[in-house]
């Protein structure tokens, strides 16, 4: 990893799991791994409501994380398109739009 390399991921997160990482309680995503994820990775983590499974929307609630560590997929019976990502909360919102975190401010608490 490039020691000025940021990606950032804005990613859907459904109600249930997302109350845990809310709380601070989740310290983990899975996810598939269509994105190579790595560690010093952000996750924008917004929460969604499925709503009528139509009518999906945002319900403005989000999550920063730090990406701190990646289980590949294909290890420790992971299948091969999935990852385990260790994360560490850096700031939540109940307003999110792009650009609401400071993403220097997050790498900087590594």
């Amino acid at each position: 990893m490039g020691a000025n390399r940021i990606r950032t991921h804005d990613l859907k997160t459904w109600h249930a799991p997302f109350a845990s990482l809310w709380s601070g309680a989740k310290k983990h995503e899975v996810r598939r791994n269509d994105r190579g994820y790595m560690a010093g990775d952000v996750l924008y983590l917004r929460e969604y409501d499925p709503g009528n499974g139509v009518h999906i929307h945002h319900t403005g609630r989000a999550v920063c994380a730090l990406v701190t560590y990646v289980s590949e997929g294909g290890t420790w019976g992971l299948p091969a398109d999935l990852c385990v990502m260790s994360i560490e909360q850096v700031d939540t919102t109940v307003h999110y739009t792009i650009g609401c975190f400071d993403v220097a401010a997050s790498k900087a608490t590594q």
